[in-house]
């Protein structure tokens, strides 16, 4: 027996089948078979989809540079994530408890007061030949426009303007009272093997950047977007802004990503302004930068 006599003999049954059925009943066979199909393939992206691992007690820590020389012991990171999460999460219990005439339209709400005008984040994965132009080349212009951060010598609550916002790019023009000031920059190692960290360390005990220059070391290597994501959610500025360490961009650009954020910001103080360098593909910069990594 042949091949298509087989597959005849197996497709006849079914056809005779169909033939019998109302249209109503297979338009019913078909759905319910599209949904399983639906159905299967968001459980296999589930299976299949990278689950971010939680961040370890030791990657909520920072260690800087002292006046004494040395690094710091490692020291807490504030975690305006983690107080949001909760604040929504408790938000939204109360919400189920509530009468539904009484529940209110969801709320981003505050994070929590901004301690600095500007925070930089740094993904860093072996950057230590790399790392020390960009860090000069930020510090030098934060210096100079942003100005270093000095705590107050007593604990006050900023205006509402101040406050930071979920995505938050807030202006500082909404801010009728005290305006924050000063800078942070944050270097998220994602698992280097090299000297990266020293080499930062030593860039902030020579620049007395103590407390200013914070270094968060991940456990594991999670990936650029890992870094980025992690540095986010440890940060204290009005302002967020993260680039690349191997120094391919113009740090000089922030002002103008700044301005982008004032003419785009919403009626809760959101605003995302994004810098592209695709125009610098295989200029002298991009390749410069590479090769110095090498």
């Amino acid at each position: 027996m042949s091949m298509s006599e087989v597959a005849a003999r197996s497709v006849r049954p079914v056809w005779m089948w169909i033939q019998a059925t109302p249209a109503h009943t297979l338009l019913l066979c078909v759905i319910l078979l599209s949904l399983l199909g639906l159905f299967s393939l968001f459980a296999l992206l589930h299976l299949v989809a990278p689950k971010p691992r939680p961040a370890t007690p030791s990657e909520k820590t920072y260690v800087t540079s002292s006046p004494s020389g040395g690094p710091t012991a490692p020291r807490q990171l504030p975690c305006w994530y983690d107080r949001w999460l909760a604040e929504r999460h408790l938000q939204e219990q109360t919400q189920l408890r509530s009468p539904p005439e009484t529940c209110l339209a969801p709320d981003a709400g505050d994070i929590e007061p901004a301690e600095v005008r500007l925070s930089v984040v740094f993904p860093a994965y072996n950057e230590e030949k790399r790392i020390i132009p960009t860090l000069e080349e930020a510090v030098s212009y934060l210096d100079e426009h942003i100005g270093r951060h000095k705590p107050a010598k007593t604990p006050t609550v900023p205006p509402h303007g101040a406050r930071r916002h979920h995505h938050v790019s807030s202006s500082s023009a909404s801010t009728p009272g005290r305006e924050v000031s000063g800078y942070e920059i944050l270097i998220v190692n994602d698992g280097s093997s090299d000297k990266t960290v020293d080499v930062a360390l030593k860039f902030a005990q020579e620049r007395g950047l103590h407390d200013t220059l914070r270094v968060v070391s991940l456990v594991k290597n999670r990936g650029k977007g890992g870094g980025v994501t992690h540095g986010l959610r440890h940060v204290r500025g009005e302002y967020v802004l993260f680039a690349d360490a191997d120094g391919a961009s113009r740090f000089s650009d922030v002002g103008k990503l700044i301005e982008g954020c004032e003419e785009v910001v919403d009626g809760s103080l959101r605003g995302v302004a994004i810098g592209s360098r695709a125009h610098l593909v295989g200029s002298e910069a991009v390749v410069k930068a590479s090769q110095e990594g090498h």
